[in-house]
């Protein structure tokens, strides 16, 4: 019993430890906003309520991180929003770059 005992308190410490070390590392994702813009009550759509008010609260009461996109070259530098001809696109709210495939059937022959 007491080498058992023993061991998960090991096990625990090194949990410790290790989410310590290393769960601040890694940086926290940045969420997008939903793109909810209306409030609603219980039967239908309505003006959004101010704090304090019934139905505060609802995702058209904030707009946190709204989203935002950069088009991008071959070799990663911005463009401005009106060009015409890019192959990547950075989501600037979760930092993620997504190529552009100009063709349905080019997604399905690339792997990375």
């Amino acid at each position: 019993m007491q080498k058992q005992v023993t061991y998960i308190t090991i096990f625990i410490v090194v949990i410790i430890l290790f989410y310590q070390t290393y769960s601040y590392s890694w940086p926290i994702p940045t969420i997008p906003h939903s793109g909810v813009t209306k409030c609603y009550d219980n039967e239908k759509e309505i003006s959004c309520p101010k704090p304090g008010e019934a139905f505060y609260g609802q995702s058209g009461n904030y707009i946190i991180n709204p989203k935002s996109y950069t088009k991008l070259d071959e070799n990663g530098n911005d463009l401005p929003d009106d060009a015409k001809i890019w192959v990547m696109v950075r989501d600037n709210v979760t930092e993620l770059i997504w190529k552009n495939y100009s063709k349905p059937h080019e997604a399905a022959n690339e792997y990375t």
